[in-house]
């Protein structure tokens, strides 16, 4: 009958809805808090919230349908029993696509629907590479469901209710499903973010509901895509941000020297596999020796999970949107003033390189002020390739022969090589797995070890050929993000990062203090004698500069010195965590806020620094941003 069959397609989309995201849960090797510890089991039932309001939605065209149907008792089981099989597809494959997602970025879905456009065989693709077991987990779930609604689903036969029954439980669940959707009536109308109304970040990655997410970001469409969830800056940040907007110096860009960049963008590479951060496994032997010859940090975190958030980081000195990024968002289309716009407008070539299609990345590149966007169709020869394209010893050669071009120019140039090789696990034949591939992080060390001979071969000749420039010349090798990382602490943050030139004239030292990818920037342009005073990195020529770095993850923003740091909710901006960091840059221990003299000064630092720098983000304000007037920032600014 009408009611019974409501109720039992609603209640069969709600489990599977739920045990769908217990199901791939269990398949994490660590999540952020055990799933059947009882923080687990709380933001499991906490997200049944979000799970009900998948069910309500995909239950809605069953209703109508009963609602049209019932007083003509026409059988519509078969319709209902069809309905049901593409709504459990449709449950089922969102839940282990974010799964999926959420192991390689560290992160759940959300705005990212709209920047997979030109990929989508490749990430297919790479999705049975890397999680073959997950796919078929999937698979085998929903052949299961399926053959639950098919052969033992007790759908009732039609009768016509009483006139009056039938308009209370029309009108009822039009009310049940009006308030999964919304929330509740005690707020506002809910997004996919509820889900961190728990309180705690951790629990909120539990509680997340995948098929709701996707749902809700492909409805709301791209102008939608990025929502500011951080606090607004209180009135005392404001008069600090006047004050210290006053009282900065100017900007200095009209009279910078002519010199090269070449950044080379490590896809992937996490500090965990370099031994000369966390004294383990010697993984990259040819980075560790060249950063003791360059100018590096002790420790380097990088701003976000993905391609286009280390490039907004680097080249604008900016933080990317809190658990979101710029890259085909409504943000994309504001006006940044970053290193590659500046150098352009001053007359610097300025080149992006990738070995894979140009897609989303190629595009943001020339958002942030590249000129030229270089991608696998535009390599003039063929080569070993991965899934998404020619490995880092084709991009290679493909930059020197580009670095060649350019240098044929009076002008001087900028050129960035985001390498190839390490996003995916192939290792052309002849070369050994060093490390095996018995697990994810053995094949991940062979197939970056791989990538670091790589590196190897190709330092030697870019500095031939740079040596034989009339312009001097930095190298700066850094990381984007990470990616396939399962221990815990800061190892999917932690990244390797290090600058040298061609002249000699930047020092050879690892300074003993964190940096981040917002540092770049700022200390690419004090070298070549400028200076943005909205940039809100340091430059690490300054030997005053005590250290930063700062990340988010979900609605946690982390702000870190050497030794020690805090993380605070962006949606409250509360204190949340204190912690303290070991020796090889990621292990993480707790420790009481009250009892840590440090506590309270990073809390305020970087509480400024993220509510200001976000207020200025979505305001399209980025160039008004200033640090704080305590920053030595000023003082050595007024020295050089």
């Amino acid at each position: 009958m009408f009611v019974r069959n409501t109720i039992i397609t609603f209640s069969l989309l709600l489990v599977v809805a739920f045990l769908s995201k217990c199901i791939a849960l269990a398949t994490f090797e660590q999540l952020p808090v055990e799933l059947l510890s009882k923080s687990g089991i709380e933001a499991l039932f906490f997200g049944l919230r979000l799970d009900g309001t998948i069910a309500a939605l995909l239950t809605a065209p069953i209703f109508l349908l009963l609602c049209i149907t019932t007083p003509f008792r026409k059988d519509i089981s078969i319709l209902i029993k069809i309905w049901l099989s593409f709504a459990v597809l449709w449950i089922i494959g969102t839940t282990f696509s974010d799964a999926v997602y959420a192991k390689d970025a560290s992160k759940h879905v959300t705005f990212e629907l709209f920047t997979a456009g030109g990929v989508e065989k490749e990430l297919f693709i790479s999705t049975i590479s890397h999680y073959f077991f997950d796919f078929c987990l999937g698979t085998l779930w929903f052949f299961a469901c399926t053959w639950l609604i098919w052969k033992k689903l007790p759908l009732s036969a039609q009768s016509i209710p009483k006139w009056y029954t039938g308009i209370v439980f029309a009108l009822s669940w039009l009310l049940i499903t009006v308030t999964f959707v919304r929330g509740g009536w005690s707020d506002a109308p809910q997004s996919p973010m509820r889900a961190y109304t728990i309180g705690d970040t951790d629990q909120a990655f539990i509680a997340w509901s995948a098929p709701y997410s996707i749902t809700y970001y492909l409805t709301s469409g791209k102008k939608h895509s990025v929502e500011k969830i951080t606090t607004e800056p209180t009135g005392e940040e404001l008069k600090q941000w006047k004050y210290a907007k006053q009282n900065s110096i100017a900007q200095n860009l009209s009279s910078l020297k002519e010199a090269n960049i070449v950044i080379i963008l490590l896809e992937s590479w996490p500090a965990i596999d370099s031994k000369s951060y966390s004294g383990g496994e010697n993984v990259t032997p040819f980075f560790d020796s060249l950063r003791q010859k360059s100018l590096s940090a002790y420790s380097s975190y990088a701003d976000g999970y993905r391609t286009v958030q280390g490039m907004f980081s680097t080249f604008c000195s900016y933080p990317n949107p809190i658990d979101g990024f710029i890259g085909n968002s409504q943000l994309q289309t504001s006006k940044y003033v970053c290193l590659p716009n500046i150098l352009k407008s001053r007359g610097w070539e300025t080149t992006f390189i990738q070995g894979s299609g140009k897609g989303l990345v190629g595009s943001f590149s020339q958002t942030l002020g590249f000129e030229h966007s270089l991608g696998k169709k535009d390599f003039p020869f063929e080569a070993v390739k991965n899934y998404w394209g020619y490995m880092d010893t084709s991009i290679y050669r493909f930059a020197l022969n580009k670095i060649e071009e350019t240098s044929q120019s009076t002008k001087p140039f900028l050129i960035t090589i985001n390498t190839g090789t390490t996003h995916d696990s192939f290792i052309p034949e002849g070369h050994e797995y060093r490390f095996g591939k018995d697990t994810p992080d053995n094949e991940r060390r062979s197939v970056i070890n791989y990538a670091d001979s790589e590196l190897s071969e190709f330092i030697p000749k870019l500095d031939k050929k740079l040596s034989q420039l009339d312009k001097p010349t930095v190298v700066v090798v850094v990381s984007d993000h990470t990616a396939r990382t399962s221990q815990g602490g800061f190892v999917k943050n932690a990244i390797p990062f290090l600058m040298y030139s061609s002249d000699g004239s930047l020092p050879t030292e690892i300074r003993p203090i964190t940096s981040s990818q917002r540092d770049i920037a700022p200390t690419l342009l004090d070298w070549l004698g400028g200076y943005a005073p909205w940039f809100t990195g340091h430059s690490l020529l300054d030997p005053n500069y005590s250290g930063r770095s700062s990340f988010s993850f979900g609605s946690g923003f982390f702000w870190m010195k050497k030794d020690h740091g805090i993380s605070i909710n962006a949606k409250t901006g509360e204190l949340a965590q204190c912690f303290n960091i070991g020796d090889n840059v990621v292990s993480k221990k707790t420790v009481n806020c009250d009892e840590q003299e440090w506590a309270q000064e990073l809390y305020k630092e970087g509480s400024y620094y993220n509510n200001l720098s976000q207020y200025h983000l979505f305001n399209g304000t980025t160039t008004d941003y200033r640090s704080k007037p305590t920053s030595s920032e000023f003082q050595y600014s007024s020295q050089n």
